[in-house]
């Protein structure tokens, strides 16, 4: 289903940007360029992260954090993947199918009769095929 794949994808990704938040978060003082180290800032900076915008106000200004960066840049690059494919197979999958029947049926029709016959069939995995 369409809408529970993209709320899955979204709740997926606002988690990533919350654990690597706490990441930036565990990380102190050298995670931000900001003088008071606090969660909001270390959640601002997973965020500009995460969505590769990098304003420039809040920067890592330590090892630790750019290791913590560039993982979160990674883990963006495949998840945006992996969402992307898992939208577009929502909307490239196929509906309905043509089966064709194992079976031929044959039948001799007067001289002056010309017309072909087209036969409508239902199958279901779980009832027996039934043709009109």
């Amino acid at each position: 289903d369409f809408t529970q794949t993209l709320f899955a994808g979204a709740f997926l990704y606002f988690a990533v940007v919350v654990v690597f938040s706490l990441l930036f978060y565990v990380g102190g003082n050298g995670c931000t360029n900001e003088k008071e180290h606090n969660f909001e800032s270390s959640l601002v900076l997973s965020i500009h992260t995460m969505s590769t915008v990098g304003y420039g106000s809040v920067y890592p200004t330590s090892k630790y954090c750019n290791a913590v960066m560039f993982f979160q840049n990674v883990a963006n690059i495949a998840l945006v993947a992996i969402l992307t494919s898992a939208l577009f197979l929502q909307f490239s999958r196929t509906r309905l199918s043509i089966e064709f029947s194992s079976h031929a049926v044959l039948y001799q029709l007067p001289p002056q009769q010309h017309h072909i016959h087209v036969s409508a069939c239902s199958s279901k995995p779980t009832q027996p095929t039934k043709c009109n």
